[in-house]
């Protein structure tokens, strides 16, 4: 929308008064109404009115320019969303990576400890039999 506004003001009859091409202290070139400082004697540029199939040239091309501006914002919101639901996806993953994880260590943790009961338990039976018999 900006593009339009500015090619409209650029197109539009008051855009054709006076303008003056000069240098900044910064070597950067600026457009300005009034005559550049330091050079009282400048004239100002020569800018032609364009013909009115040029302006209705420059007028399509804004509204097709637009028109790619606004695809190309739907495209963008699109792909953030997509970008978002894999992210979404991606984190639902690590946690149940982090879950089965969990369960596994669990599972390894319980198994160690059946272990040792059957081992404490073989132990007390064996002592019980054969008290001089250290396990």
């Amino acid at each position: 929308m900006k593009k339009l506004i500015i090619i409209v003001a650029l197109v539009s009859p008051i855009a054709f008064a006076d303008v003056y091409k000069c240098t900044g202290p910064d070597g950067g070139i600026k457009f300005q109404k009034l005559p550049c400082a330091g050079n009282p004697d400048a004239k100002p540029m020569d800018i032609k009115q364009p013909s009115p199939a040029m302006l209705e040239k420059i007028k399509r091309e804004a509204v097709r320019q637009q028109i790619a501006d606004e695809e190309w914002r739907k495209r963008k919101m699109e792909e953030e969303k997509h970008q978002a639901e894999l992210n979404a996806i991606r984190a639902r993953e690590a946690a149940s990576d982090e879950l089965k994880a969990s369960i596994r260590q669990s599972r390894i943790e319980s198994a160690e400890r059946e272990a040792r009961w059957e081992h404490e338990d073989y132990c007390r039976t064996r002592t019980r039999i054969n008290p001089s018999d250290g396990c």
